[in-house]
């Protein structure tokens, strides 16, 4: 979001809002940004700024989320999200390249997280470029191994495709066919699994 999104979803701008503040979990970095970029007024009644740090779990309503660190921005700390609720948990990797750092690894084997689904970031589709704040299949298939060598994932774990770019220069069926070497779920627009 930007500064003008935010000015935009004010109260009073464009809609009558009847509804409680939107909440917006960042890093500091991030926090400190919109503090400067957004008028007092407008974050005071429109929006509550809740700074996260990685490997520190928060609620987010009814699910506890911790944040990794992603590998994507050079001038501030992006995250990955390890979503939780009900005994089921989702490992959402967006806009990150491939984690090589142990720590996330290390972190799910000592907390003895099982992941039922993990989607990955394929912005570069199954055509390996160089360039690490995005990730390819191969790059994909580099951390299911990680995460099933730390026990976190399994058997039972959908790997999932999303994030598409059109530099990938690939149809989805040609990304289908990609993704069955690893065994991975190419999902689009409106897909949807039950974990």
């Amino acid at each position: 979001l930007t500064a003008d999104n935010f000015f935009n979803r004010g109260r009073g701008f464009a809609y009558d809002y009847d509804f409680p503040k939107i909440r917006v979990y960042a890093g500091r970095e991030v926090c400190a940004r919109i503090r400067c970029a957004v008028p007092k007024q407008t974050l005071d009644e429109s929006y509550e700024l809740v700074e996260i740090e990685p490997f520190r779990p928060f609620m987010a309503g009814e699910h506890t989320v911790t944040a990794f660190p992603a590998v994507h921005m050079q001038n501030e700390q992006a995250f990955i999200y390890l979503i939780e609720k009900d005994n089921k948990a989702v490992l959402y990797c967006l806009d990150s390249g491939v984690l090589k750092s142990e720590e996330p690894y290390n972190w799910l084997k000592k907390h003895e997280k099982k992941l039922n689904a993990v989607i990955f970031d394929c912005t570069k589709g199954d055509l390996p470029q160089d360039y690490d704040t995005h990730m390819c299949m191969e790059e994909n298939d580099f951390m299911r191994k990680k995460l099933v060598g730390c026990n976190a994932a399994g058997g039972g774990t959908l790997f999932v495709c999303t994030h598409f770019s059109h530099n990938c220069k690939m149809t989805h069926a040609e990304l289908e066919k990609a993704a069955q070497k690893y065994g991975f779920i190419v999902a689009y627009d409106g897909w949807t699994a039950e974990v």
